[in-house]
């Protein structure tokens, strides 16, 4: 068939009524970014106020713009090459995103998981988002939990090379050793469950049967509103598995290369911690170290019920590099900086491209919406 979808590149069409600056969404998520700065700002003063103070003057005396710009940039970076990302999945899956919706996407994904608890706001919004675009739920849950999948398959990859560095660390730093052993063992139950479910499937049949009696199925009913929910999610699972294996046979390069540049986003954002650590520490900062310790502490402050994990993320950082490198002056400095540059200062960023993008993005026209459906039943 010579015209197919991926000739099909859709625009959004001027505008959709935004929603007022005061309705419940919006305030939500500023109350979510005031909660962010103040916890991160109240856990440093209380870090600050056990470090001596002179120690620390001194430190700060050795600030410059650089050690808040590097890691913003790379962050930056990061998003357009997430957005890249994004644009070749999506083509592969036969739709053509411009590059500006996939830019926002990422930037505004990432400004709904860092404020909002437990990060879980993100992979919604990236959904909705397509969506907006024309790209049918289906297809487009997919993507984002195909990315989820191979994600979790690379951080369990990267961990089991670097066990001997994570059992060093934790040797060192008795302290934080639960912390590492139980990021280790959530990244490998989660790859180790989307692999088996991957495989067969049916594992998720089962286990839903086994939980699906008594009050845990009542719990998951009421929070599902789903008597059948067994059945969907055996439905949605069958159907991941189908994407991901189609995405494979029809763009092995395509998957392969993103798969590489997932590789090279993980090893960014341990370079843009690495960095001010490194250029305010009296000693040498290994980057190894560093990036392992960055994915392992990732894995857990997840489940911190703050929004962006502020607070326990920088305090969880601080007592690791510290116990490993010393100078706790330097270390508490150089995540300050980090966090300014990778966090606070991206916060400004998607508030501000959300704010823009939002209110622009409208459903295409239910005859394109039909072609698009049509050229996709083709070509899946």
């Amino acid at each position: 068939m010579q015209e197919n979808l991926s000739q099909v590149a859709i625009e959004p069409k001027q505008t959709e009524p935004k929603q007022p600056a005061t309705s419940p969404g919006r305030r939500k998520t500023y109350l979510y970014i005031i909660l962010a700065v103040a916890i991160g700002l109240v856990t440093n003063i209380f870090i600050g106020l056990l470090v001596d103070a002179d120690k620390l003057r001194r430190v700060f005396a050795q600030v410059s713009w650089d050690l808040v710009a590097v890691p913003f940039l790379i962050y930056l970076f990061l998003s357009f090459v997430d957005a890249i990302r994004l644009k070749m999945v999506g083509w592969k899956c036969g739709y053509i995103l411009p590059f500006r919706a996939c830019l926002s996407n990422s930037i505004v994904g990432s400004f709904f998981s860092n404020v909002t608890p437990m990060a879980a706001g993100g992979q919604p919004f990236q959904v909705f988002h397509l969506q907006k675009y024309g790209m049918p739920g289906k297809i487009a849950t997919n993507i984002i939990l195909s990315r989820f999948v191979v994600n979790a398959m690379i951080l369990m990859g990267i961990l089991l090379i670097a066990i001997p560095t994570i059992v060093r660390i934790a040797n060192t730093v008795a302290s934080a050793a639960l912390v590492f052993y139980l990021g280790l063992g959530l990244t490998f139950l989660f790859a180790l469950t989307f692999l088996a479910i991957l495989i067969q499937p049916k594992i998720v049949f089962w286990l839903s049967k086994a939980l699906g009696r008594g009050p845990i199925n009542r719990l998951i009913v009421k929070l599902s509103k789903r008597v059948e929910w067994q059945a969907d999610l055996e439905k949605a699972t069958q159907e991941l598995r189908s994407e991901i294996r189609s995405l494979w046979s029809k763009g092995r390069s395509v998957m392969i290369l993103d798969i590489v540049l997932n590789i090279g986003v993980i090893v960014m954002q341990g370079l843009a911690l690495w960095y001010p650590l490194q250029r305010l520490s009296e000693v040498a900062v290994p980057f190894f170290p560093v990036l392992i310790t960055f994915v392992v502490v990732w894995q857990v402050v997840f489940y911190i019920p703050s929004p962006g994990a502020s607070g326990g993320l920088e305090g969880m950082f601080v007592l690791v590099f510290t116990a490993f490198f010393g100078n706790d002056a330097a270390m508490l400095t150089g995540i300050i900086m980090w966090r300014a540059g990778s966090y606070y200062l991206h916060l400004i960023l998607g508030l501000v491209v959300s704010t823009v993008s939002i209110g622009r993005v409208k459903t295409p026209s239910k005859k394109t919406e039909q072609k698009i459906s049509d050229n996709l039943n083709e070509k899946l």
